[in-house]
């Protein structure tokens, strides 16, 4: 067996890696934006399905539980129902961590054209997890 191997001392190799790690960098997914921003996309294309221009219809839901132990809060949920024959709302509630406050936001009224630009505007992730964060530390200082 001619082969003529070059050995790296394992600490030649501890040192080699620990002065890269200053250099590494980072990538942490913050698991509400995630998950806001699944619900903004199931919504879209369930709202173009499911809701008509005038009349009745089912309520479209898209939730989120969270098992995030950094925030106050249990369940987001975004509704899509029917405000009148032609006006449909679209709301955000948020239920604290206890399960006993239940707090509900008005996105948006109108027709149903209003409610899809409403949902594909780049202001909706925003506007949902600034309110949610909002009522995180509202209901944080309640525990």
């Amino acid at each position: 067996m001619g082969y003529n191997m070059k050995m790296i001392k394992l600490d030649k190799l501890n040192n080699f890696a620990n002065n890269l790690k200053p250099y590494k960098k980072s990538f942490e997914v913050n698991p509400l934006d995630v998950n806001l921003a699944k619900i903004q996309f199931n919504l879209t294309k369930r709202l173009e399905r499911e809701i008509p221009e005038f009349g009745d219809f089912a309520p479209v839901v898209e939730n989120y539980e969270s098992k995030d132990p950094t925030l106050n809060i249990s369940t987001v949920k975004v509704l899509c129902k029917k405000f009148s024959d032609k006006v449909r709302s679209l709301e955000l509630y948020v239920q604290d961590r206890a399960r006993v406050n239940e707090y509900n936001y008005i996105i948006s009224q109108g027709e149903k054209d209003q409610i899809l630009k409403a949902v594909n505007d780049n202001n909706f992730f925003e506007e949902c997890k600034s309110v949610v964060l909002k009522i995180d530390s509202d209901a944080g200082s309640r525990f």
